[in-house]
């Protein structure tokens, strides 16, 4: 508890390679246990202060670390949220081919749970399909996160 929050701060003062040693061995600790939770979380801190940081190389690293991790143990609403940052990490890097078939992926696991952010992924969707030059399926998905949006709003004006 104590070296998590301790190592936490280092993120927070940008002092990456000192988190990193912490994170190391509390990592070393959930291993030993067999608890893959808290692991993907530690990995989820370090890639997103490496992005925080520009160096997207090293949370794309930490990203693929998840990825090992959720395709063993993981349910589907973590894989398809893994997934969308996954594709993210990719459009962040240009790669926006790679970055389609992680939004893909977590498309197709969006059909065995209810993702929350579904909107979300279509709007990534949309802008990886822009650039790799079909715009118009982009603007297609677009619309799809729209229509979701709408639908949401409708709903939640029908609880008030």
């Amino acid at each position: 508890q104590v070296m998590g929050r301790v190592a936490d701060t280092y993120l927070l003062e940008m002092r990456f390679d000192s988190a990193e040693l912490l994170y190391k061995i509390i990592e070393r600790h959930y291993n030993e246990i067999g608890d893959y939770g808290p692991r993907v979380q530690v990995y989820q801190k370090l890639a997103e202060a490496y992005n925080q940081n520009g160096n997207y190389g090293k949370g794309l690293y930490y990203y693929l670390l998840i990825e090992g991790i959720l395709e063993q143990f993981g349910k589907p609403f973590e894989k398809a949220t893994l997934y969308n940052n996954l594709g993210r990490q990719h459009a962040q890097m240009g790669d926006y081919k790679n970055a389609l078939a992680n939004f893909e992926n977590a498309n197709n696991q969006c059909r065995f749970t209810d993702c929350i952010d579904l909107e979300a992924l279509y709007v990534n969707i949309g802008i990886a399909m822009h650039n790799t030059g079909n715009t118009k399926a982009g603007i297609e998905s677009m619309q799809d996160a729209r229509r979701l949006l709408s639908g949401k709003q409708q709903l939640s004006l029908i609880h008030i």
